[in-house]
């Protein structure tokens, strides 16, 4: 049985908007991707530390507050470049929340940043509840010319409200306006009429002008008749309506909105965060991962050059976290968006002693380095890990030391 063309177009139509109803409505992410990304990336370029989400259950229209640390760690790998310029961002899948209000090292930003190697950002994001549902949402530091470097999240869920939720702001001339829907009318209109005229165009070229005859002009090398008198004056019309819509489009804007502020694309200078006091040196001395084990062991020199017993608390790469429970006060948080990959090994476990220097045998063995993907770190070509150890004495101060280009020995047995 032939089936008709206009009985073809219906069907077409009818399937794409099927599926674009699927994909916008029932195929949102359960996660962020994290694991996805290769550890050189996790793991030797930013460490994300101390972030903390006010909340993990909301209603539309309460804010969300995030807050914590980022250190671009003092030697980038040689093989990704590096480009100087971030910018710390929220993840979500859709505009599910709303960002307000983003703070760097106590100053506002609203584009993206200069970073330097070594430098540590104190962040807080304000993002308020759009949509109701439960969301992943984390935050992430995107690197020009690297992409996002993906720091810890957590599951939001998100309730509704008995009143809708409104975005207002006034605009220069004083107008208030709700960007949940200021010229949504008009965007679809113009979406509409391209999709139209698309559409149109299509029709004329695979409809009305089969390929396959075409196909055989081509063959008979009756290239003259490819393109009719018709065709071109078709293809005329069409490309006048196209100048006729852009030009006018613009015109009419331009005369409706004659005051308009461009996107912003600058780059913001961040003063760096003050220098804290250091009494603590450390250096690694080798490194392995044991593949069976799932263990990475490392050798650390230790100095301490303070007044004070310290202790090694705690060791971080990428979103994984492994604490010495021999410390003093060392407990997981609860309110820790990092995984915790389990007890941090010390050999001696004893604390370094003021003035003296002590060489550590440190373990971080668990399924952590498996389940997050981690463990590829041998597989890559330049088999290096880089983290964070984090050291504390009794009085409550702290010294992080970033570990940045470590060599790293794989171990099969």
């Amino acid at each position: 049985m032939k089936i008709k063309n206009w009985f073809i177009i219906p069907i077409v139509l009818a399937f794409s908007l099927m599926l674009a109803t699927i994909a916008s409505n029932s195929l949102f992410a359960s996660g962020i991707g994290e694991r996805a990304q290769e550890a050189i990336l996790r793991m030797r370029t930013a460490q994300f530390y101390d972030v903390r989400f006010s909340s993990n259950h909301l209603k539309v229209g309460e804010d969300l507050v995030v807050t914590g640390k980022v250190m671009i760690l003092p030697i980038w790998p040689h093989e990704l470049g590096f480009s100087g310029i971030g910018y710390i961002n929220f993840f979500e899948p859709g505009p599910r929340l709303v960002r307000k209000e983003t703070v760097v090292n106590g100053q506002p930003v609203f584009s993206s940043m200069i970073i330097k190697l070594g430098d540590t950002y104190d962040f807080k994001e304000v993002l308020t509840a759009r949509q109701p549902g439960t969301w992943p949402v984390g935050v992430t530091m995107n690197i020009k010319d690297i992409g996002p470097i993906v720091g810890p999240s957590i599951k939001v869920t998100i309730d509704p409200s008995s009143t809708p939720y409104t975005n207002t702001v006034q605009t220069l001339t004083g107008q208030s306006v709700n960007l949940e829907n200021y010229g949504l009318s008009r965007a679809m209109g113009w979406s509409f009429l391209w999709v139209l005229l698309g559409i149109g165009w299509l029709y004329y070229w695979l409809i009305l002008k089969p390929t396959a005859p075409r196909l055989g002009l081509a063959y008979l090398e009756k290239e003259d008749e490819l393109v009719t008198k018709q065709d071109q004056k078709l293809g005329l019309l069409f490309l006048g309506l196209v100048i006729v819509l852009v030009f006018g489009g613009a015109f009419i804007a331009s005369k409706q909105f004659p005051i308009v502020v461009p996107l912003q694309k600058t780059f913001v200078r961040i003063d760096p965060l003050p220098q804290e006091p250091t009494y603590v040196e450390a250096k690694v001395n080798k490194a392995t991962y044991n593949v069976q084990q799932r263990s990475l062991d490392f050798d650390l020199v230790v100095t301490n050059k303070g007044t004070d017993k310290v202790y090694l608390r705690r060791f971080q790469t990428a979103n994984v976290a492994f604490l010495n429970p021999a410390a003093p006060d060392n407990q997981w948080p609860a309110d820790s968006p990092e995984v915790n990959g389990g007890d941090l090994q010390i050999t001696p476990n004893d604390p370094i002693l003021p003035g003296e220097t002590k060489q550590l045998h440190i373990k971080a063995q668990g399924a952590a380095w498996e389940v997050e993907r981690l463990s590829t770190i041998y597989k890559e070509s330049a088999s290096r890990f880089g983290g964070l150890l984090f050291f504390g004495d009794t009085q409550g101060h702290r010294n992080i030391i970033a570990i940045a280009d470590q060599f790293i020995v794989p171990v099969f047995q």
